[in-house]
């Protein structure tokens, strides 16, 4: 259902750190989606915002 986290395209934004860090803590419409289902923020769960800069470093590595 997601996209390829292990290749260098980008969907919803430029693949930097900090804008991995952004879409995962605003989240993607189904407008915005790809697919039309849509990503809440913060995957819909409440993690903190160190717990969302971990998920983005580790996503962030993925494609390197």
């Amino acid at each position: 259902l997601g996209a390829n986290l292990t290749d260098t395209e980008w969907l919803h934004s430029d693949g930097s750190y900090e804008a991995i860090v952004q879409t995962i803590t605003n989240g993607v419409t189904a407008e915005e989606s790809t697919t039309g289902v849509p990503m809440p923020p913060k995957a819909g769960t409440n993690i903190t915002d160190d717990q969302v800069k971990a998920v983005a470093a580790y996503v962030w590595t993925l494609s390197k």
